[in-house]
């Protein structure tokens, strides 16, 4: 018989069998960087690269399956280990992150950051802090005034003296940003340096050297979001969406046309950068309406789509008025991605802020596997993001 049929052995049979998988599979994560990544506390977030990592190690074992004669180390046996293993592995992750999570919002093992900058920009790093949690920190923002009087060694002995591990100072500070960088420096203590340009630099740039200078590169964003596979998603969804549509939109059509109403209404988005682009859509369209509907809506601009002046998923499209409405750090610094037909503000109750945040901050954690989440989130959770 089977493998089903077979008694159950002692721990010793599978001895070889575990010990080979637990190799394997911890191989797989450090090579798919599961270690490394930034934790995340929802399950489905957690699942796409556990399960990725896992398949690759259901393949390699079903490989070894010809190596070794063990009874229990069957290919069965391998069938079965990839959606048990998945399964715990990733509740067990999900189960740890938030178990630190827990402890870290209870104020346990934090970070002393010293914040040193102007007033109004050490405040909105607490707001943030005050809004987000504290991400392991315990921020203790030190005042402005009078720092210009004071000498950079004596801002190293006080943040010595009040147990600062680790300082994020800005550069447009009133005080001896150079002299203090350097103390900092002797006393090994790590600075995160906030450039006076922040208003206008990407928030993702990487710094190297430049003819003997260190020297910021902030031409990559925009690059990075037009990837080879984005692009190949993106044409993918173009002709699945054309196929599946095309039908609905063609009664759409003809009902609108019959009924004397218009058809479609022609209307500038803004994206990358801050730069419009003029797509068609359904007249009358709105947000809020559902994935299903917003797909059809916007079915005229599958052209788009499929040049890559849209993408399938992205920041939310703001039209004219509401991008003139937006604060003005986000004008000065708009998100460097293309809008996307879809996301989660399909659903109601998103407020033009929460719009704001949401692209600023969808660039900054864009990865493909991200927008399988996102676009999985939006055509099957859409009612639950909605308020």
């Amino acid at each position: 018989g089977g493998v089903f049929t077979k008694p159950l052995f002692g721990l010793e049979q599978y001895a070889r069998f575990l010990g080979f998988s637990l190799v394997v599979a911890m191989i797989s994560f450090v090579t798919f960087g599961l270690y490394r990544e930034r934790l995340r506390p929802s399950v489905l977030e957690n699942a796409f690269p556990v399960a990725k990592a896992l398949g690759w190690t259901t393949v390699l074992m079903m490989a070894a399956t010809f190596l070794f004669s063990v009874r229990v180390f069957s290919r069965v046996m391998v069938v079965l280990f990839f959606p048990v293993s998945v399964l715990l592995v990733t509740l067990g992750r999900t189960a740890l992150i938030r178990l630190v999570a827990s402890v870290r919002r209870r104020d346990l093992n934090l970070r002393r950051l010293a914040l040193l900058g102007p007033e109004e920009a050490v405040e909105e790093v607490m707001g943030r802090f005050r809004e987000h949690g504290s991400f392991g920190f315990d921020p203790f923002p030190m005042p402005a005034a009078g720092a210009a009087e004071r000498t950079a060694s004596d801002w190293a002995r006080r943040l010595r003296v009040e147990r600062v591990q680790e300082v994020l100072l800005f550069e447009d500070w009133p005080g001896d940003v150079a002299g203090l960088l350097l103390e900092l420096r002797e006393r090994s203590i790590p600075v995160r340096l906030v450039p006076s340009l922040r208003a206008v630099l990407p928030l993702r740039a990487s710094i190297g050297e430049f003819m003997g200078w260190p020297a910021v590169n902030v031409g990559g964003e925009t690059g990075r979001m037009r990837s080879p596979a984005r692009r190949f998603g993106d044409l993918l969804a173009a002709a699945a969406i054309g196929l599946l549509w095309g039908g609905p939109f063609l009664v759409t059509a003809a009902v609108r046309a019959l009924a004397g109403r218009g058809i479609l209404e022609e209307l500038p988005v803004y994206g990358y950068g801050g730069r419009p682009v003029t797509v068609r859509r359904v007249q009358g369209a709105r947000r809020g309406a559902g994935p299903l509907r917003t797909l059809l809506d916007w079915y005229p601009a599958l052209g788009h789509l499929a040049a890559g002046r849209l993408s399938l998923v992205g920041i939310c499209p703001l039209s004219e008025d509401e991008y003139a409405r937006c604060d003005a750090a986000y004008r000065r610094r708009p998100p460097e991605a293309p809008p996307g037909l879809l996301g989660p503000w399909v659903g109601n109750g998103w407020t033009l802020d929460r719009l704001q945040e949401w692209n600023r901050q969808y660039p900054q954690w864009w990865s493909p596997e991200g927008d399988l989440r996102i676009f999985w989130r939006t055509m099957f959770g859409w009612k639950r993001q909605s308020g």
